[in-house]
């Protein structure tokens, strides 16, 4: 049995733990809203296992995309049902769209990560034979893991580390935010640059069930907010909710349904946390037919009360 003090101690580790991961999480979303681009440095012996949800909570959202480079350590990865591996050096590449989870970080692991909104390229009015040369690239069909030499790592940690330094000056600088899209160009000529040398392609032997699930997964990710009923995707896969929720259940270990509610739960949790947002608007912005209905569907799976949850987690100015 464990003493006063050490349940004192264990008490302040997790309340220090569950801290770091509403940090992370915020500052990522957070900084997304304002500037379209974040940038962080993950380093697992420090935040513990909040890291994992942390990433998690990047995956549920539809919009981002991420790069990371693996500066030390190992971590594995599970992106669209194939594990992948990651270590030193290593660059994983994460699509918008793509299911992903983490399986696996060894304890010595350190991320350096940069997410942004996935149509920021668009706005950057980037060249368009440059945008079509990253669509070709950065798609499904090529593995998300790019084993880098040691010089290609340190050279794109260096371009992460003066594109976080521009973003933590974006509002004290003259220029700022144009100093910052413009190492953000940089940064995405430089992945450009590394695909033509470490760009594998995938083989093409997925089954029909795995394309079903991913076609399933990216449908529920685009339209979640729109709509929570089943029949709508497996209408839209040509196949009876109960194949689709038999399938998604054997491949990805949750049930279809289970999926959607996991995707509409943490938007709702992520709005919440917006000070200038009414639970109302919460609950229309994720087309509840009325407050109500939507407190009752998130206290089923929250166990709280939007209000409760809103109290307790308190709110973050400005989160999306």
């Amino acid at each position: 049995m464990m003493s006063d003090a050490a349940l004192a101690k264990k008490a302040g580790t997790d309340h220090w733990l569950n801290d770091c991961f509403q940090d992370i999480r915020h500052y990522i979303v957070d900084s997304i809203r304002k500037y379209d681009i974040a940038v962080a440095t993950f380093d697992h012996n420090k935040q513990s296992p909040y890291l994992k949800e942390a990433i998690y909570s990047l995956e549920t959202r539809s919009d981002i995309f991420c790069v990371a480079l693996l500066l030390e350590g190992e971590t594995t990865l599970q992106i669209d049902l194939e594990q992948f591996t990651f270590r030193e050096n290593d660059v994983i590449i994460a699509l918008p769209d793509a299911s992903k989870s983490v399986t696996h970080i060894k304890s010595t692991a350190v991320i350096q990560l940069v997410a942004f909104s996935a149509d920021l390229p668009i706005k950057l009015n980037i060249p368009e034979y440059f945008f079509d040369y990253v669509q070709y690239y950065f798609t499904s069909e090529f593995k998300p893991m790019w084993s880098l030499s040691k010089e290609e790592a340190t050279h794109l940690k260096h371009v992460i580390d003066s594109l976080a330094y521009y973003l933590n000056r974006v509002e004290e600088r003259t220029f700022g935010r144009d100093l910052l899209m413009g190492m953000f160009s940089v940064f995405m000529y430089e992945l450009g640059a590394l695909a033509t040398t470490y760009a594998e392609p995938l083989p093409h032997t997925s089954s029909r069930k795995k394309q079903l699930f991913l076609s399933f997964y990216r449908l529920a990710k685009k339209y979640f907010r729109q709509h929570r009923d089943l029949t709508y995707y497996a209408d839209r896969l040509f196949v009876t909710p109960k194949y689709l929720s038999e399938v998604v259940k054997e491949l990805g270990g949750a049930t279809a349904t289970k999926v959607i509610e996991t995707f509409v739960i943490n938007e709702a949790k992520i709005l919440l946390a917006t000070p200038s947002l009414t639970i109302a608007q919460v609950s229309d912005m994720l087309n509840f037919s009325d407050q109500s209905f939507f407190g009752k569907y998130f206290k089923r799976m929250v166990g709280i009360s939007p209000k409760a949850y809103r109290e307790s987690r308190g709110t973050l100015e400005g989160a999306p």
